[in-house]
């Protein structure tokens, strides 16, 4: 499960909501004024501050809609 935590609700934190959302996949949303930055963890490992986070759901959006691709076989 793909865990995502920040200290303030914002467009961004928003955007990165509805894009996971969006791709379906087992994910929990915390807000919680204790972090300084966002936070996205899975499998244990942790992807800290705006940059890293954004960078996480680009390629998660991209592994996933590789993953649906008719040429996969699925």
């Amino acid at each position: 499960m793909i865990i995502l935590k920040y200290p303030k609700k914002t467009a961004l934190t928003e955007t990165w909501r509805e894009k996971l959302e969006e791709l379906a996949v087992g994910f929990k949303v915390e807000e919680d004024t204790k972090f300084e930055k966002a936070i996205i963890s899975e499998k244990g490992k942790d992807f800290i501050g705006d940059a890293a986070v954004s960078d996480f759901v680009i390629e998660l959006e991209k592994f996933v809609h590789a993953w649906r691709d008719p040429k996969c076989g699925v």
